[in-house]
C-alpha cells in the first residue's frame, strides 16, 4: 500500500516538473520569437533586394542584344533599285548585311545560346577593363618625398618645443634684434646677415644643451606647389632632416611664403654662420667663411621665408618626455610621391633607386596588398597617392615615418624592382558596381556557361 502511494507521488511530482520545464521552455521561445523573426525578415528582404538587382543586371544587357538581332533581321537597311558609282559602298554593306542576316535566321534556334555567351563575354570584359578605385594603407618608411597640392598655405610642422639645435643650408636673409657678443660685433644692436650661396649655413643652438631649453620651432606652412624632399627621421641622432624646394614664381601665388616661425626665448643662443655676407661691418665677401657669436635676442620670434633649395636639421627633444605624435600636422593633399631615394654619381645613367619602404599595408576592393622591406609600391599611372591623412613619427620597431595613404587607382603593385612586381590588386569596372562575392559568383557562372555553350555550338 505504501509502495502504490509513493508511486502515484513520484508520478505527480515528474509531471508538474515536466509541465514546468514545457511552460519555461514556451515562454523562452516567446522572448526569442521577436529578435529571431527580425533577422529571418532581414535576410530575406537583403536575398530580394540582391536578386532583384541581379535580375536587373542581366535583364537590361539581354534586352538590349535581343533587341539588336530583331532589328538585323527584320530591318532592311538598304532596299537597291540601281547599283551605280554612287549607292556602291551602301549596296556592298547592303550584301554583307545580308549574309549575317542569313546566318542568323539559320541559327535563329540558337539564338538564346548566343545571347547567353555574349552576355558570359561581357561579364568577363567588365571583370577585365580597369577602373579607378579608392585605396587606403599605412606605410611606414625611412624617408618620403611629395610636392603640396593645396589650394593655400598648410600647416606642416606645430609646435616642437625644447628644440636643441636647427640647422639651415640654403640662401636667406636675416635681421637680428638683441645683444651680441663676437668678434667686431661689440655695441651692435641690430645685425643684417646674408647667405648668398647654396652651401651657405645657418646654425642656432640653445646655450642649455643639458637641459630644458626656451629654443622653440613654432610651425612651419608649406606654400601650394611646395616640394618635400628627403623627409627623413633619424633615429641615430634624433633629428627631422628634409629639403625644401618652394615652387617657381609664375607658379606662386602673391603673398604666399613657406614660413618658418621660431619662438627663442629669453635665454643667449649661440649662432654659427658659413658662407655668409654682413654688409654693416664692411668686411670683404667670401664664398667660404666662417664665425660664431653669441646672441640674445629682444623678440621672442624670428620668421624664415626659404627663397630657393633649402636644407633643414632640427635636433629633436627626447621623445618619451614630449608629444611627438602632434609635431606633424598631416590632412596633406599632395602628389609625386615617392618612398624611394637614388644613389647619384656623376652621370645620371649610373643612378640606383632604392626603396625606404620597412613595413606597410594597402587596401583596395576589399582586398589587401602587404609591403615588406624594400619593396616599391607601384602604380600604374597617376594620380594615385593623393592625400597624407596622417604623419607621424614612429620611434617604434621599425624606426621611421608613419605615413597613412589615400588615392585612386585601378592597379596597385608590390614589387624589389620598380619595373618587377610580385603581386599586385586589380580592380575592374565590374567592381565599381557590385560587391567581391556577387563578383566572384557571376565571373564563376560565367565560366561555367561558357564552357558549355561553346563546345554545343560547334557540337551541334
Amino acid at each position: 500500500m505504501n509502495f502504490s502511494r509513493n508511486w502515484q507521488w513520484l508520478k505527480l511530482r515528474c509531471s508538474r516538473w515536466c509541465q514546468n520545464r514545457y511552460q519555461q521552455f514556451v515562454r523562452l521561445c516567446d522572448r526569442l520569437k521577436n529578435p529571431i523573426f527580425f533577422l529571418l525578415k532581414s535576410l530575406q528582404n537583403a536575398l530580394i533586394y540582391l536578386g532583384e538587382t541581379c535580375l536587373k543586371l542581366v535583364k537590361i544587357p539581354i534586352h538590349c542584344l535581343w533587341v539588336g538581332v530583331q532589328l538585323l533581321l527584320y530591318i532592311n537597311p538598304f532596299t537597291p533599285h540601281r547599283v551605280n558609282d554612287e549607292n556602291l559602298e551602301a549596296y556592298i554593306v547592303y550584301l554583307k548585311l545580308g549574309r549575317v542576316r542569313s546566318f542568323l535566321k539559320a541559327q535563329k534556334h540558337r539564338t538564346p545560346a548566343f545571347l547567353l555567351l555574349l552576355f558570359s563575354l561581357l561579364i568577363l570584359g567588365f571583370k577585365i577593363v580597369p577602373w579607378a578605385h579608392v585605396f587606403e594603407g599605412n606605410i611606414i618608411a625611412e624617408s618620403v618625398s611629395f610636392t603640396y597640392a593645396g589650394p593655400s598655405q598648410k600647416l606642416f610642422i606645430n609646435s616642437i618645443r625644447n628644440l636643441q639645435r636647427l640647422e639651415l643650408e640654403g640662401v636667406q636673409n636675416l635681421h637680428l634684434l638683441g645683444l651680441f657678443e663676437g668678434e667686431d660685433l661689440s655695441g651692435i644692436d641690430n645685425l643684417d646677415i646674408r647667405l648668398k650661396y647654396p652651401h651657405s649655413k645657418l646654425i642656432i643652438t640653445s646655450s642649455n644643451p643639458d637641459g630644458f631649453s626656451q629654443f622653440e620651432l613654432s610651425y612651419l606652412r608649406l606654400q601650394p606647389q611646395t616640394e618635400v624632399r628627403n623627409f627623413i627621421y633619424d633615429t641615430d641622432r634624433n633629428q627631422l632632416i628634409f629639403t625644401l624646394i618652394p615652387p617657381s614664381e609664375e607658379n606662386s601665388e602673391e603673398n604666399s611664403k613657406t614660413v618658418i616661425q621660431l619662438s627663442l626665448g629669453q635665454d643667449p643662443l649661440n649662432i654659427s654662420l658659413e658662407g655668409y655676407d654682413l654688409p654693416q661691418l664692411n668686411q670683404p665677401e667670401e664664398e667660404y667663411n666662417f664665425r660664431e657669436f653669441v646672441w640674445t635676442p629682444y623678440t621672442t620670434e624670428l620668421n624664415l621665408s626659404p627663397s630657393s633649395q633649402t636644407e633643414l636639421y632640427l635636433d629633436l627633444p627626447n621623445l618619451e618626455t614630449s608629444n611627438y605624435q602632434q609635431w606633424l600636422w598631416g590632412n596633406l593633399t599632395v602628389n609625386q610621391v615617392r618612398f624611394s631615394r637614388f644613389l647619384t654619381t656623376d652621370k645620371t645613367q649610373d643612378n640606383i633607386e632604392l626603396s625606404t619602404i620597412l613595413q606597410g599595408k594597402v587596401r583596395m576592393v576589399n582586398q589587401d596588398l602587404s609591403l615588406e622591406k624594400r619593396q616599391f609600391l607601384i602604380f600604374n599611372k597617376t594620380p594615385n597617392i593623393q592625400s597624407f591623412p596622417r604623419l607621424q613619427i614612429h620611434p617604434d620597431d621599425p624606426q621611421g615615418l608613419q605615413v597613412r595613404i589615400h588615392g585612386q587607382a585601378s592597379k596597385i603593385a608590390a614589387g624589389i624592382d620598380p619595373q618587377l612586381s610580385v603581386s599586385q590588386i586589380h580592380a575592374s569596372l565590374l567592381d565599381l558596381w557590385l560587391p567581391p562575392e556577387i563578383v566572384n559568383l557571376l565571373l564563376t557562372v560565367a565560366a561555367v556557361v561558357i564552357g558549355y555553350v561553346i563546345p554545343w555550338l560547334f557540337t551541334n
